[in-house]
């Protein structure tokens, strides 16, 4: 069977949500940077969350099973995209399209701001920027300028995030 059992998804979903929320964002920050080396996301400035696979229809509902696939279709991620997408593979299967709100269940705004503004490299006027500061914002922007390549970008983001314990800070 391609998917993972519903007996290993349950327990996988219990463990998670059995997690402080610091736990939760190094798991999830783990697991973006081992699904970025297994070529199952690949970093796209602009592109939020998708994935192009004409023999497999899914909905918010199944994107847990879907991600589970052992041959999931690519997806092409930013860094809310791949947090997004890592969370639900790990132990969510309650997304619906409001993603954001789901990731504040482990992330803090701020975090969620600066790592995109890190991983798009411009200031991002459509997160709510009082969660953060212009100077942090900055900080952000020129940390992902150190980084020509969007997989090596996104890669030593949620790196940060796993060396300061689940807390972007760049």
């Amino acid at each position: 069977m391609d998917l993972m059992s519903i007996k290993s998804v349950a327990k996988r979903n219990e463990a998670f949500r059995k997690m402080s929320k610091a736990q939760q964002c190094v798991a999830i920050a783990r697991d973006v940077v081992a699904q970025i080396k297994a070529k199952k996301y690949s970093a796209m400035p602009g592109t939020y969350f998708d994935f192009h696979a004409e023999d497999v229809t899914w909905d918010w509902k199944a994107l847990q099973k879907l991600l589970s696939l052992k041959r999931a279709p690519v997806c092409e991620v930013c860094a809310v995209g791949a947090a997004f997408a890592s969370c639900a593979r790990l132990g969510n299967d309650t997304f619906n399209s409001n993603c954001h709100e789901k990731l504040l269940d482990s992330f803090d705004a701020r975090s969620i701001v600066l790592m995109e503004c890190a991983f798009e490299q411009h200031d991002l006027l459509s997160f709510p920027t009082n969660a953060s500061t212009l100077e942090e914002r900055t900080k952000a922007m020129n940390f992902g300028e150190e980084y020509n390549d969007s997989d090596e970008r996104l890669v030593a983001i949620f790196k940060n995030v796993i060396k300061n314990k689940g807390e972007f800070k760049p």
